[in-house]
């Protein structure tokens, strides 16, 4: 079991979406902003995740 946060603390991550792209393999796409108070400003990233 992974006990560590894959995050970094200094982000903030809303609305993921994946999509599978080959066993055990997904391609995720999320928005990703500076974690402050206050207005933020959100880009798209992406990423694959691989289950071993």
């Amino acid at each position: 079991m992974q006990t560590n946060n894959l995050a970094p603390a200094g982000k903030s991550y809303l609305d993921p979406t994946g999509v599978a792209i080959g066993p055990n393999q997904w391609q995720l796409v999320l928005s990703e902003s500076e974690s402050v108070l206050g207005d933020r400003y959100y880009t798209l990233v992406h990423t694959t995740l691989a289950l071993a």
